[in-house]
C-alpha cells in the first residue's frame, strides 16, 4: 500500500478545540496505520482572527495528547512553508492561472458588488488590477451537478445552481480558505482529506478547484459533529471547548485521548478502553458514524477515573512535586492508594491527598457533630487508648475500633460519622482503619486531641 499523507490544518484563532483533537486523533490515527506521514499546516490567511501564542498552545496540546508530526512549521519538511500566509506567491501563480482559463473573474473594490461581472475577461482588467483593490472570485458553472465521492457518506450531489461564486483571493491579497486549502493539499501531496461535516457544503467549491487547475481529487471524509446533551453543535458559549482547559482541571491526556476518539468512531470490538497503540490497530474509516456525536461530561470523568486507577505510582509523586506537596514516603505509598480510588480528576486526587496532609477545615455544621456528648466519648476513648495500637496492622486498628463500640455501646454511623469527621474532615470517605494506617500514630492522635473539647 502507497504511504498515506493527511493533514490537520487548524487556525491560529484561540485553544485547541475538543473538535479538533478529535480531527488530530483521527488523521494520526489514519495515517500511522498505514505507516504515512502527517503534517500540520497553520491556516492563516485571516490575519485579523489571529492570536498571538496560539500557534504553539495548538502545539504543545497536540504533544501533551500524544499526536506528533512528521512535517509541519515546527519540525520543518520538504513541502513548506507551512503558514499558509508564508504562501502567497503560490496562491498568486494559481489564481492567475484560474483568471486566465476563465474559471475565475476580477471583482474591483469601488464597483457596486450587485451587478454581475461573470463575463469579465482577465486580458481586459491587467492593467487597472496594478493599481487598484480587487478580489478574485471563481466562477460556478450552471445548470450542473457536483458530484464527488465521501469515503463515509457515499456519492454526493450539489445542484450548482445553488451556489454562489465564491472570493478565492481578498482585497488584502490573501486567499479564502477554499482556495487555499485545494492548492495546499495539492502541492503538500496530501492523499486524504478527513475533516469536520462542516466542511461538506464548501466541498463542491473544492471540487470544482480541483477540476479547474486539472488535478486529481484527494479522498474526502467529512466527520460528524459533536454535539452537547441537548444536540446542539458544541461550542464555547455552551461551557468548555478547549483541550488545555481539561488538562488543567485534571483530566489525564491518556483519557481525554480515548474519550474523544470515541466521539463518532468505535472500535469492531466496541472495547470503549484502548490506550493510543490500541486506537491506530484497530482504526477504520467505516468505524466512523454519520451522525453528530454527544460530549458526555459525566462519560469522561467515569473514564478519567478509569485512567487514574491504573496510574502509575511513580506518575503520582511526580504529580505531588509538581504542586509542591510533600507526603513521608511511607505514608505517600498507603495515601495514593486511597485517593486513586476515590479521585475522577488529578484535582480531586490532589485535594483527597492534601487531607492527609494538612490541617482540616471544619464547617459550622461539623462542630454540633464534633461537640455532641457522643462524639466526645468516642474522641476521649480513643486519645486514652490509642498507644495500645499497631499502626502498621490494619487488622489491629480495626480490632480498636470494634472495641470503641463494645465499649461504649456505639455503633453504625453514629461510630463512624464523627469518628471519620474528626481524622479526614468528613463524614464520609474511606475505612477508618486506611484513614488511620495512611496518618500514623502521631497525625491520628494530633487530629483527635484537636477536637477534644475538655481533654
Amino acid at each position: 500500500m502507497i504511504n498515506e499523507r493527511v493533514r490537520f490544518a487548524p487556525s491560529p484563532t484561540g485553544f485547541l478545540h475538543l473538535g479538533g483533537l478529535r480531527t488530530a486523533l483521527f488523521n494520526f490515527a489514519f495515517c500511522k496505520k498505514y505507516s504515512g506521514k502527517i503534517i500540520l499546516r497553520i491556516e492563516d490567511t485571516d490575519q485579523s482572527r489571529k492570536v498571538d501564542g496560539a500557534v504553539t498552545n495548538l502545539i504543545e496540546s497536540l504533544n501533551q495528547c500524544d499526536v506528533t508530526f512528521d512535517e509541519g512549521p515546527h519540525v520543518g519538511g520538504e513541502f513548506g512553508p507551512y503558514f499558509q500566509s508564508q504562501r502567497l506567491d503560490i496562491y498568486s501563480t494559481y489564481y492567475k492561472k484560474l483568471l486566465e482559463n476563465n474559471d475565475a473573474y476580477i471583482v474591483f473594490n469601488d464597483e457596486d458588488p450587485n451587478l454581475d461581472y461573470r463575463k469579465r475577461r482577465y486580458q481586459d482588467v491587467k492593467k487597472r488590477m496594478i493599481d487598484q483593490k480587487f478580489v478574485v472570485k471563481l466562477r460556478i458553472p450552471r445548470n450542473e451537478l457536483i458530484s464527488f465521492f465521501d469515503e463515509l457518506r457515499g456519492q454526493i450531489e450539489f445542484d450548482s445552481n445553488l451556489l454562489k461564486d465564491p472570493i478565492i483571493i481578498k482585497s488584502d491579497g490573501y486567499p479564502t480558505y477554499h482556495f487555499a486549502n485545494v492548492v495546499d493539499d495539492h502541492e503538500m501531496k496530501i492523499s486524504h482529506v478527513i475533516r469536520g461535516e462542516e466542511w461538506l457544503p464548501s466541498c463542491p467549491i473544492h471540487v470544482l478547484l480541483y477540476k479547474y487547475l486539472g488535478w486529481y481529487l484527494p479522498k474526502f471524509t467529512h466527520l460528524p459533529l459533536l454535539l452537547n446533551s441537548d444536540k446542539s453543535k458544541l461550542s464555547k458559549r455552551q461551557g468548555d471547548v478547549a483541550v488545555e482547559s481539561y488538562l488543567k482541571k485534571g483530566f489525564l491526556p491518556s483519557a481525554l485521548i480515548n474519550f474523544v476518539s470515541l466521539l463518532g468512531w468505535h472500535p469492531s470490538d466496541d472495547t470503549e478502553i484502548f490506550s493510543m497503540n490500541e486506537m491506530i490497530k484497530n482504526f477504520n474509516i467505516e468505524k466512523i458514524q454519520k451522525g453528530g456525536a454527544v460530549f458526555d461530561l459525566e462519560k469522561l470523568r467515569w473514564m478519567n477515573g478509569v485512567y487514574i486507577k491504573k496510574m502509575d505510582y511513580s506518575y503520582y509523586i511526580k504529580f505531588l512535586k509538581k504542586h509542591d506537596l510533600s507526603i513521608d514516603k511511607k505514608k505517600t505509598e498507603i495515601i495514593f492508594e486511597i485517593v486513586k480510588e476515590r479521585s475522577l480528576t488529578l484535582l480531586e486526587m490532589l485535594e483527597e491527598s492534601k487531607i492527609f496532609v494538612n490541617d482540616l477545615d471544619f464547617k459550622n455544621d461539623d462542630f454540633k457533630v464534633l461537640n455532641s456528648q457522643s462524639s466526645q466519648l468516642i474522641f476521649k476513648y480513643v486519645n486514652d487508648n490509642i498507644a495500645s495500637v499497631d499502626f502498621n496492622s490494619l487488622i489491629d486498628i480495626a480490632t480498636f475500633i470494634n472495641q470503641i463500640s463494645e465499649t461504649l455501646e456505639i455503633k453504625g454511623k453514629d461510630l463512624f460519622f464523627p469518628l471519620r469527621l474528626a481524622i479526614y474532615g468528613k463524614s464520609k470517605g474511606p475505612e477508618i482503619p486506611r484513614i488511620m494506617e495512611a496518618l500514623g500514630r502521631d497525625e491520628t492522635e494530633g487530629r483527635i486531641a484537636r477536637v477534644l473539647v475538655n481533654v
